[in-house]
Order: structure tokens, then sequence, then C-alpha cells
């Protein structure tokens, strides 16, 4: 599975068997509140399991709280949003297990720790 995020905050997902899209804008967010500038889907992780996707979510245009954003993808229910800061954070990681999520400092170079099982 190949995952791709947008500027307009929508996810695609390609499934490199055949490279067919399997899904299409999955989540895109209504960009009343931002106007002309929409919040982007920035960096995209996949659980160890293939079961969950976690999205980064920011606007390099705007200054607004990012957030990471939970998805299973057998039903494509959000299950979770994590807030960061505001900062253009990038990156997120799980550990081996899936248990931890991380999100690293762009600009700072500091790390951001959360408990996954905390959050469901």
């Amino acid at each position: 599975m190949l995952a791709l995020g947008g500027l307009r905050g929508e996810q695609t997902f390609i499934n490199t068997a055949d490279w067919q899209t399997t899904d299409s804008t999955i989540f895109t967010f209504d960009n009343q509140n931002n106007g002309e500038w929409p919040l982007q889907a920035l960096d995209m992780a996949f659980s160890p399991d293939g079961q969950m996707v976690y999205t980064l979510y920011n606007s390099s245009f705007v200054d607004i709280p990012e957030f990471i954003q939970a998805t299973r993808l057998a039903d494509k229910t959000e299950l979770f949003r994590l807030s960061g800061r505001n900062t253009l954070d990038r990156y997120p990681a799980l550990s081996p297990d899936g248990s931890l999520l991380t999100l690293g400092g762009y600009e700072d170079g500091s790390v951001q720790l959360w408990s996954v099982a905390d959050q469901a």
C-alpha cells in the first residue's frame, strides 16, 4: 500500500500489487474556517500491522495548531486526534509494537511522544 497526502487535506491510497487507487479522499477538511488556506496532509505513517494510518495535518500558510489524525483503514473511521504545537513538526512514526507514536520537531529538533493506547 502506498499512501499519499495532498495540499487540500486529501489522502489517497494505492495498491502496489496492481497500482490501482483503492481509496481516495478518505478525509478532507471544510476549508471555510481557513479561507483560501486549507490544511495539508503533510506526512503519514502506517501502524506496524497495516490497519491504521496516522496523518499529520498543518498549514504552511496560517498559524494554526497541527494535529495527527488516526484513521482505521478497514472502515475509514477517524479514531482520535492528537494536537501538536504551532510549529511545523514532521515525520510521524510508530514504535515496532504500535504502542507509541512520535512526531519530530522540524524547527527545533524536539520530539513529541504519545501512548496510542491512551488515546483509544
